[in-house]
């Protein structure tokens, strides 16, 4: 599935969270993240990857991050 933020760049994929088991939705391209693994929400509030695990008190980096799968 496309990213609706980027287009045709970016893929869509499933990752977990390492320390926090919370699954969500990001952008392998431009690091937009949704807080869902279903992709009729997309619509909802956008997030960057960065920005999510800073919240989190995590390393703003995708290290941070397990691929689980491509949507």
């Amino acid at each position: 599935m496309q990213c609706p933020t980027c287009g045709e760049y970016g893929d869509l994929v499933i990752v977990k969270v390492k320390k926090t088991g919370e699954e969500v939705l990001v952008c392998t391209e431009c690091d937009s993240l949704w807080k869902t693994v279903e992709a009729e929400h997309l619509g909802e509030t956008v997030l960057d990857v960065s920005d999510f695990l800073t919240q989190r008190n995590l390393a703003s980096d995708w290290g941070e991050l397990e691929l689980l799968r491509r949507v």
